[in-house]
Parts: structure tokens; C-alpha cells; sequence
């Protein structure tokens, strides 16, 4: 048993790190003192695992200390403006990364770079790019050392556009920690929690980006994370005007895939991934609720409103997929950014990294079961 840090061992050290003292609110110490209990109860962490998910939390509370003094340094961050978004949505394992990163590199949108997701604030009331690249840099190569199947599983380059999920990170209000730990307790709790205030911290830190490296916000962002799926309703709120692609794929595709990459994820941490039909089963309820959550908000939406996308389309004939949705916001998209996404796909083919490998019964699930779970969906 190696427990973690306590939360006030955690505040302490990044407030020393730091040199900085305010900017963790109630919410934020609520949700680190949850996590920290779970992991220590649940997941059974080496000594090096413990390092390691001390740093993870760690990371987060220094950035959160740093952003809330730029913001009280910077006042003008919060007037940014922010261009209605472009937000994919759907169930992991659906294509979402291919069609982010085409869009991300035709240069009509703005992105969110890995470095920047995971160290967003400003050091020493400087830039500091290459200190916060360096640190994204170490981190993906420890990643790759500790378990290079996460490579195949879900790719990350420090300078290449990545999903928003780190950007969720920094309210630990999100399911995304399941990736990486045996974490019920934690579950349950954040099942209850208002996501209000999740994406009202997110609109801020597209704003602090924004101010960083586009002034002005010349370019609407494009977004995806999967824990988004089922919070249109407060992503729209906002985030106003934002436009949402919806991809799919049949379930009983995705969810085995999604509990393989916990598979994988969990063993940077861990000894070994733990027991697989657990997740199995969560991964059941998470997202066939958040899949219940997304029908709902579309139903009270006005015809066309959605552009719905199948994986098969991006897999196959992507080209044809981005017209569409530059079609759905409006835009019109150039020859050169045809060309850009073109170079991207050529230097890019599926399983570039390795083959992510995943089975039904490695999750305890069976496709009856699956079918029958998002049987509205379907």
C-alpha cells in the first residue's frame, strides 16, 4: 500500500512550487480531497505509480494557482472573444480524433496543442514556452517507456493538436481518472456533481489560451473530449452558438475498445489494468446514460442543428466528410487547407502506432447486452 500525498500535503506543495497561495476554491479542494480518498482506498499503486499520480495532481493544482493569478493580474483575459466552437461529440472510439485533427491542420480553426492542455498557465508572468513544451515532452516519453501500448491506443505529440479532456482535467469534475485508476468511490461522487461549473472554468481557459497565442480570436475553436457527450446543453450555454458533429459507431465496438485503453492507460500507473469487467461495467452505465443525456437535448433541437457523421465516413472518405462540415459552419474550405489535410492523412494511416486490440469478453460483455443497453441509440 503506497497512499498518496494527503490534499493538504498536495495544496502545500504547489503553493511552495508555486510561490503562489490563492486560487483553489472549495470545489476544486472538494473534488482533489474525493480522488485522493478513492485512489488510496481502490487502486493498489507501486511506489512509482504513487510518484506518479502525486505529479498528475500536482501539475494540476500548480496550473489552476498559476491561471487564477493571471486572471487577477489580467482582467482583459475574460473579455477574449470567443467565436462560436465547433464541438465533436460522440462515444469514444468513433473517429472523433481522426476528424480533429484534420480540421485542426486545415488552419481554419483554432487548436488546442497537447503542451498547452497540459501546462495551459504562464511561468514567472512569462511565456515560458519551451520550459512547459519540455515538461510535455518528458511526460509523453515516460509515457512510451512505461507502456508503449498506450501509443496504439491513443497517440499524444506534445506539438500536435489534442482533445479538451485536458482542459476538463483542471476541475477534476470529470470521469476522465477512471482511465487511469480503480476509482468507485470517486465515481459515484462526481456522478452527483453540477457540470455547470465544469464548463464555465472551460470557456475561461479557452479564453486564457486564446489571449496567449491568438488575440483577438480570429478563428473559432475546435473541440472534442468524450467525457463532453451528453453536456451539449452546458457547452452551448457557454460556449454560445456552438456547433456540434456528432459521430457514431456501433456500440458493441466502441465500448470493449474504450475498456482497452483503460487497459493500457491504468499500467503507466499501475501493476496491471485491475479487473477489466469492472470498467466493463461502468463503461456501460457512463455512457449509455450519457448517450440517454445527448437524446435528450436533441430532441428539444431544431432539425439540422446536428451534423451526425458515421466512423465509416471518416475512416473511408474523409475528404467528403470535411466539406460537410465546413458546409454545416458556414465556411468555405480552400485548396490549401484541402491540401494540408491531405498531407496529414498520407503521413498518418490507421494503426501507424500499433493496433489497438480489444475484445467483448476481456470486458465481461456480451453484444446482446450492449445492443440492449443503448437500444434508443440504436
Amino acid at each position: 500500500m503506497n497512499p498518496l500525498p494527503n490534499p493538504q500535503d498536495l495544496l502545500r506543495t504547489a503553493r511552495e512550487r508555486t510561490g503562489l497561495t490563492a486560487g483553489i476554491d472549495a470545489a476544486l479542494d472538494e473534488a482533489l480531497g474525493q480522488l485522493v480518498r478513492s485512489i488510496d482506498a481502490d487502486s493498489a499503486l507501486p511506489a512509482s505509480g504513487r510518484d506518479a499520480a502525486a505529479e498528475r495532481l500536482l501539475r494540476v493544482l500548480e496550473n489552476r494557482l498559476r491561471i487564477h493569478d493571471d486572471l487577477q493580474r489580467h482582467p482583459d483575459i475574460l473579455a477574449e472573444p470567443l467565436l462560436p466552437p465547433l464541438v465533436i461529440c460522440g462515444l469514444p472510439r468513433v473517429g472523433s480524433t481522426k476528424l480533429h485533427q484534420l480540421l485542426a491542420k486545415t488552419g481554419d480553426f483554432q487548436s488546442l496543442l497537447f503542451w498547452q492542455g497540459f501546462n495551459p498557465a504562464r511561468r514567472g508572468g512569462q511565456l515560458a514556452e519551451t520550459e512547459r513544451k519540455a515538461d510535455a515532452v518528458r511526460f509523453l516519453e515516460w509515457r512510451s517507456r512505461r507502456n508503449p501500448l498506450s501509443d496504439a491506443a491513443h497517440y499524444l505529440a506534445a506539438n500536435e493538436p489534442e482533445e479538451d479532456t485536458y482542459l476538463l482535467e483542471y476541475t477534476l469534475r470529470t470521469w476522465w481518472p477512471v482511465s487511469y485508476f480503480e476509482i468507485p468511490g470517486f465515481l459515484r461522487w462526481v456522478r452527483l456533481q453540477d457540470r455547470e461549473p465544469v464548463f464555465q472554468y472551460v470557456r475561461k481557459l479557452l479564453q486564457y489560451l486564446q489571449w496567449q497565442f491568438h488575440r483577438g480570436g480570429g478563428r473559432p475553436w475546435v473541440l472534442k473530449s468524450p467525457p463532453n457527450l451528453g453536456y451539449e446543453a452546458e457547452i452551448a450555454r457557454h460556449l454560445p452558438g456552438a456547433r456540434f458533429v456528432m459521430l457514431h459507431r456501433d456500440p458493441t465496438e466502441v465500448v470493449p475498445s474504450a475498456v482497452a485503453i483503460v487497459r493500457e492507460l491504468r499500467r503507466l500507473y499501475g501493476e496491471g489494468a485491475g479487473d477489466l469487467r469492472k470498467v466493463g461495467a461502468w463503461a456501460m452505465e457512463e455512457f449509455g446514460a450519457a448517450m440517454e443525456r445527448h437524446l435528450r437535448w436533441r430532441s428539444g433541437q431544431a432539425p439540422g442543428s446536428v451534423l451526425d457523421v458515421a466512423y465509416s465516413q471518416v475512416r473511408d472518405d474523409y475528404e467528403a466528410v470535411v466539406a460537410n462540415v465546413y458546409r454545416f459552419c458556414g465556411m468555405e474550405l480552400g485548396d490549401i487547407a484541402r491540401e494540408r489535410m491531405r498531407t496529414w492523412a498520407g503521413d498518418n494511416e490507421q494503426h501507424k502506432h500499433g493496433v489497438h486490440q480489444y475484445t467483448l469478453d476481456e470486458a465481461g460483455l456480451s453484444a446482446v447486452a450492449i445492443r440492449r443497453r443503448f437500444a434508443a441509440y440504436l
